[in-house]
C-alpha cells in the first residue's frame, strides 16, 4: 500500500506507514472507524492534524523527549507547553529565547487557546481547533506521529526494524538535509544530499561509511531530520542502497558467527 504523504510502498497489511508514520491506513470493512465527537486538534499544512489528550501535557521543544520535536536552531531544547485548565488548552512558553507567538502575539504566561488560534513555535506553525476529524486516516494520536512540517521536518522512534526504511525513504524521497541519531549506544548523524550520502559521524570517532553502518545497526533511540546540511563536501562513496547491502551483509556475517 503506497503511502499517499512520503511515497513509501508499504506492505499490503499495514496499518501505518513504516517512514512516515503520520498516514493510518483505513480499509473498507476495517476495523479502524472513524472517530466520533469533536476533538481538540492541532492543524498544520501538508500532513495530518495531532490529537490533543485532555490532561496531558503536549510539549514543543528540539529535544526529542518533546511531544513535538522541531530540529531548528530557532527552538530551545524545551520550548512550549500546552496543558490543561479543565477541558482548556493553555498554552505557555517555558523561557524559550526566541519566544511563542499566538495570532501573532508574543505571549506571556499562560495563554487560554480558542478553536482557530495561530501557533507559532520557531519556524513551525499550525492552528488548534476544536472540532471532528474529517477521517480516521487524520486522527492519529499525537504520540503515533512522525514530526513533519511542511515536508522537510520530521522525528521519530527507532523501533526493531531500526533505520533502514528511514534512509530507504530519503534515497526513494530524494531528501536533502541531515539525519540526527540519539541513542543510548551513541549518537551520530548523516547529511544526505537529493537522497545521496554526504558524510556521516557517530559513536566514538566513526565516520561516513563506518558510521552510517554503526547506526543501522541501533535498535532503539530517537531521530531527527531537516533541510539544514551539516556537511556539503561528498566523503562516502556508496549510494544509501550500497550501504544497505553492505549492513545486511555484515548482519547475516554476523549471525552465522555468533562468537565473531
Amino acid at each position: 500500500m503506497k503511502c499517499p504523504k512520503c511515497g513509501h510502498e508499504n506492505k499490503p497489511d499495514a496499518e501505518i506507514c513504516a517512514i512516515c508514520k503520520s498516514v493510518k491506513f483505513v480499509r473498507a470493512g476495517g476495523g479502524h472507524a472513524a472517530p466520533q465527537g469533536k476533538k481538540h486538534l492541532l492543524t498544520r499544512v501538508g500532513a495530518p492534524p495531532l490529537i490533543l489528550d485532555p490532561g496531558k501535557d503536549f510539549t514543543f521543544g528540539r529535544h526529542p523527549s518533546c511531544s513535538f520535536t522541531i530540529p531548528s536552531p530557532r527552538v530551545s531544547r524545551e520550548h512550549a507547553v500546552i496543558s490543561w485548565e479543565g477541558q482548556t488548552p493553555v498554552l505557555s512558553d517555558k523561557g524559550s529565547s526566541n519566544g511563542t507567538f499566538v495570532k501573532g502575539k508574543r505571549i506571556s504566561g499562560k495563554q487560554p487557546l480558542t478553536s482557530g488560534d495561530e501557533i507559532e513555535v520557531g519556524p513551525f506553525t499550525c492552528v488548534y481547533k476544536f472540532e471532528e476529524p474529517r477521517n480516521a486516516a487524520e486522527s492519529v494520536p499525537a504520540d503515533m506521529q512522525t514530526i513533519t512540517e511542511q515536508g522537510d521536518l520530521l522525528s521519530g522512534a527507532i523501533g526493531d526494524t531500526g533505520l533502514a526504511e528511514v534512509l530507504q525513504g530519503l534515497e526513494f524521497n530524494t531528501k536533502s538535509g541531515t539525519l540526527a541519531v540519539f541513542s543510548k549506544q551513541g549518537d551520530g548523524w548523516l547529511t544526505v544530499d537529493k537522497g545521496v550520502p554526504i558524510a556521516a559521524e557517530a559513536g566514538e570517532g566513526l565516520k561516513d561509511d563506518e558510521a552510517v553502518i554503526f547506526l543501522l545497526m541501533l535498535k532503539q533511540g530517537r531521530f531527527t531530520f531537516s533541510p539544514e546540511a551539516k556537511e556539503k563536501t561528498r566523503r562516502i562513496k556508496p549510494t544509501i542502497t550500497g550501504l544497505l547491502l553492505e549492513w545486511g551483509r555484515r548482519a547475516d556475517e554476523k549471525s552465522g558467527h555468533p562468537e565473531a
